[in-house]
């Protein structure tokens, strides 16, 4: 699989949610439509689903689930790497390669990450549509009362 690297770190950490609710742990699924990520932050508070298409890659390849820890440092690394990249899976490595560059990262398997990949079955009781310029305007005007709480 080629892409460029800027693309796939910006897609990362977007997914990967820094701060305190950041996921260290997921599972990359390079399906046939894309790289799809699911995945919980360590005190399951929080959840991401994240999707990036197999057209945003100049080369795909679907090589199936990998499963990943540390993926802050693993951004961190490939953030190191020049415009474009190469990855590939062989054995339990992820080798990810580019402009005089090369580093292999151990896959974890998948037993092993305390991640959950199904899909959470969300009823509501209730719903409603509000236009996001509306949205705005009400945050705006609760910013001008430091004690005012909006709870949805």
């Amino acid at each position: 699989m080629k892409l460029k690297t800027k693309k796939l770190t910006e897609f990362l950490n977007k997914s990967l949610m820094g701060g305190r609710q950041e996921i260290q742990e997921c599972i990359l699924d390079f399906d046939k439509d894309g790289l799809k990520i699911n995945a919980n932050s360590p005190s399951q508070q929080a959840r991401v689903m994240a999707w990036l298409k197999s057209s945003a890659f100049e080369e795909y390849e679907n090589i199936g689930k990998v499963g990943l820890n540390d993926m802050g440092n693993v951004v961190r690394v490939l953030d190191r790497f020049g415009e474009k990249i190469i990855i590939k899976k062989e054995g339990n490595l992820l080798t990810v390669s580019g402009e005089g560059k090369k580093v292999d990262i151990e896959l974890v398997s998948e037993t092993f990450l305390s991640t959950d990949t199904g899909e959470p079955s969300l009823e509501f009781d209730e719903t409603f549509v509000i236009p996001s310029l509306k949205l705005k305007e009400v945050f705006k005007d609760v910013q001008m009362n430091k004690d005012a709480e909006i709870i949805l």
